[in-house]
């Protein structure tokens, strides 16, 4: 995706530059330019220009837009007279399942067949300022070019960002053909990620010496907070037999529910003893508030079948377990915990945050 304009002005002492976001009706002049054959008059017919490399149109396998038919195609063959000159190319339009279209190449097919599509990036930075950016989508450019091209020029790092259209985080091996809807402006949202959440552990390792036996009954723990923070997952034990299990969670802070899910199956753990959740959505917690994190595992919840999880001991020493900020929380029994789960020992082993 690239800027919709540059501008080269030729100045007075400095000879030509490149300008951006500059009034065409303000333009320098000077006499001594005037009287000059060689110099070029500062018109918009002859300063704007397009600074894409200088690349063969309708060549096999480019795609473009067919604005008449308002789909999009590839083409397939070209045709050049004896002289070089390119006469017609062959297209294929694949969401009207046509092949092999000819197309005859003169001044009004190079309208009709367009190999960019404006479209609008909208993003929101952690910092909670916003930028709205128009610019010109290459067709014949990955998703992934066109986007780190645009952050570019505004001084952003497009890994800093994910990108959403409708409400759906976009792949960036997507075609812009995947996103475009009829008849609608084209609109990427790109969020400012806040980076890599935070963990502070409750326990010191994992206790291998037996198990945590989960048939469905709740465990919970409540953290606090001594700075203001935004609550953003965190782990639990995993069976130590069952290559998956069933579970269900739910965020209270202060008492009021957060976030709370129906049950869902885990496997694939990261970690022989650990598997991390992040909630769907971040939650700010002030400082002193009770975060409550309760817990529900099972081989299956639905029928309350058992599995043996792995668990923590030795949580009442958590003011010398090695954390990214010792000291941030304290740790007390959790709201309607009982399946044994406390202080010193049992799941829910860290919890994932950001600071502030």
């Amino acid at each position: 995706m690239e800027s919709k304009e540059g501008i080269w002005l030729r100045t007075k002492d400095d000879g030509v530059l490149l300008f951006k976001n500059i009034n065409l009706s303000q333009q320098e002049s000077d006499k001594q330019e005037k009287k000059d054959p060689d110099a070029v008059e500062h018109s918009k017919d002859t300063v704007i220009h397009t600074f894409e490399e200088d690349v063969q149109p309708f060549t096999h396998g480019s795609k473009y837009f067919h604005t008449e038919m308002q789909v999009f195609c590839t083409v397939t063959d070209r045709t050049e007279a004896e002289d070089g000159k390119l006469t017609s190319i062959k297209i294929n339009l694949p969401a009207l399942q046509m092949e092999g279209v000819q197309v005859d190449i003169d001044e009004n097919s190079k309208k009709i067949l367009q190999s960019s599509m404006d479209i609008y990036l909208r993003g929101v930075q952690k910092s909670g300022s916003k930028f709205t950016v128009q610019g010109s989508y290459n067709l014949n450019r990955s998703l992934k070019e066109n986007m780190a091209s645009v952050f570019q020029s505004l001084g952003q790092n497009m890994g800093n960002f994910k990108l959403f259209h409708n409400q759906k985080i976009i792949s960036l091996s997507e075609d812009f053909a995947d996103i475009y809807e009829h008849g609608k402006d084209t609109y990427i949202y790109a969020f400012e990620s806040l980076g890599k959440p935070r963990m502070f552990k409750r326990f010191p390792k994992c206790y291998e010496g037996g198990t945590w036996s989960c048939g469905g009954s709740a465990d919970a723990i409540a953290f606090t907070p001594n700075k203001d923070i935004t609550v953003a997952g965190f782990q639990f034990f995993v069976p130590k037999e069952d290559s998956q299990c069933e579970m269900k969670y739910k965020i209270t802070i202060d008492d009021v529910v957060v976030e709370e899910t129906e049950a869902q199956v885990y496997t694939d753990w990261e970690d022989t003893y650990y598997k991390s959740v992040y909630l769907e959505k971040n939650h700010p917690a002030k400082a002193n508030s009770k975060i409550n994190i309760l817990i529900k595992i099972a081989k299956s919840l639905e029928n309350s079948q058992y599995t043996n999880t792995y668990y923590g001991t030795d949580g009442h020493d958590v003011g010398n377990i090695e954390n990214e900020d010792v000291g941030l929380f304290s740790i007390s029994y959790g709201t309607d915990c009982c399946n044994g789960t406390s202080e010193s020992s049992g799941q829910i082993p860290a919890i994932f945050y950001y600071l502030g």
